[in-house]
């Protein structure tokens, strides 16, 4: 059952890797119905941001912090403990990106 990988890349180095196998080892700890990151990508395009926001799948909360949507104040007021893993790591990228604190 491997439909294939996606991944994002910063500056050519690959930050975010999402493979289909590494995620039944318990990899970053998706759901099996949230695992497919073409999907993702393809259904966060034609949705409003505030429902990529809160959205139940991290895939999609987790694009909005590469979105230009997503505002230095909103991202300010982030509690990144309560972030998922996928998350975590494009939020810590954006606040790099801004130069604000973690």
């Amino acid at each position: 059952m491997d439909i294939g990988r996606g991944w994002i890349s910063v500056d050519g180095e690959e930050v975010v890797s999402v493979q289909i196998p590494s995620f039944y080892s318990g990899h970053m700890h998706f759901r099996p119905d949230t695992l497919d990151f073409g999907r993702a990508v393809g259904t966060y395009v034609d949705m409003s941001f505030s429902a990529a926001r809160s959205s139940s799948d991290p895939l999609l909360r987790g694009l909005t912090f590469l979105d230009k949507r997503m505002g230095k104040r909103s991202l300010a007021s982030i509690d990144s403990g309560q972030l998922h893993q996928f998350e975590r790591v494009l939020f810590a990228l954006r606040c790099c990106a801004e130069g604000l604190a973690l």
